[in-house]
């Protein structure tokens, strides 16, 4: 994802996937349509890059260090205010 490529995914696998937004999401287990996602994405090169640039854009907002910090912060204040 953080490439621009789309993710080919069982859909219990891929934390930050969605169906036809950032990747493609098959029921878990069926190969069959696991190859066929990926298939489908070798073929229609301008979905496979849509869902690229979405994938890219989701890791570049939700997959930063500061990011991650900044959610961990705000746990950290919830929990301080539960207890207080």
């Amino acid at each position: 994802m953080a490439a621009g490529r789309a993710v080919v995914s069982f859909a219990s696998s891929a934390p930050g996937v969605v169906h036809e937004e950032t990747g493609w999401l098959v029921s878990p287990g069926d190969i069959n349509a696991l190859a066929d996602g990926i298939v489908t994405l070798l073929q229609q090169s301008e979905l496979a890059r849509r869902l690229g640039t979405a994938a890219q854009r989701y890791v570049q907002a939700n997959c930063r260090w500061e990011t991650a910090a900044e959610r961990c912060e705000g746990v950290y204040r919830r929990l301080l205010r539960k207890a207080a």
